[in-house]
């Protein structure tokens, strides 16, 4: 079920500048899928909106062509009020009931790594030989460790609400920019595996779509994880 796919192959793979699409589903989108933190709120203030675990379900369950990074299912997961279990016993029924366990994923955690073991500067070098189109916060405008050529800021919290929006303006860029060979980095929250899946439908034979979660807060001076206050 869980691919070991180191860290310098995806670092080869970036600089290669072959098309690639990964989204990542950690805890935040697996609470969202099994549906049992509907009406609270993730660590950035994100809704649980039902829709919003209904589509990412549909495309969990979907064995999408991409890659898929799944959260260890060794690690802790809220259960419930006051209740915590490991990952494997929580998300089993759902593992189960639609055969998941035959599903190749990759780490979801392969940049939250990189960041504890200091080693991001790779990564950041990787980028720089590429052509990056940042889609983010507002905060990340602030972002400078590498060139970014395009961008499309999304808002601060649920970015759900207005996902096709987002999904519109990045699509209009890649349309004017056909022959660029985009990496499209993505922060959006939960909504990022939703983005994900749309561009590579539509776009995925010419650009990168990577979900890059919250890695590049810190370096936009937002310390937005816990792990983040221990590995400055």
């Amino acid at each position: 079920m869980s691919r070991f796919y180191p860290y310098q192959n995806w670092l080869a793979d970036i600089r290669s500048g072959k098309p690639i699409s990964y989204s990542r589903y950690g805890d935040g989108e697996m609470y969202a899928v099994i549906g049992n933190r509907t009406g609270q709120k993730n660590c950035d203030g994100h809704d649980f909106f039902p829709e919003l675990g209904s589509q990412l379900k549909q495309i969990l369950i979907s064995n999408p062509k991409y890659r898929l990074g799944l959260l260890s299912l060794s690690r802790k997961m809220y259960a419930s009020p006051g209740k915590w279990m490991v990952s494997r016993q929580l998300l089993a029924p759902l593992l189960n009931k639609h055969n998941l366990y035959r599903y190749t994923f990759y780490n979801a955690e392969v940049w939250n790594n990189a960041y504890r073991k200091g080693q991001t500067f790779h990564l950041c070098n990787a980028l720089r030989t590429r052509n990056v189109f940042m889609v983010g916060p507002e905060h990340l405008l602030n972002f400078n460790r590498f060139r970014i050529q395009e961008r499309v800021t999304v808002p601060k919290t649920n970015c759900f609400l207005s996902v096709d929006k987002v999904y519109e303006d990045i699509v209009k860029v890649l349309d004017a920019n056909s022959n660029a060979n985009f990496l499209v980095s993505l922060s959006a929250g939960m909504t990022s595996c939703l983005l994900v899946d749309r561009l590579y439908k539509s776009h995925g034979h010419l650009h990168s779509f990577i979900d890059f979660g919250s890695l590049w807060d810190p370096f936009a001076g937002v310390l937005s994880r816990n792990y983040m206050h221990k590995h400055k």
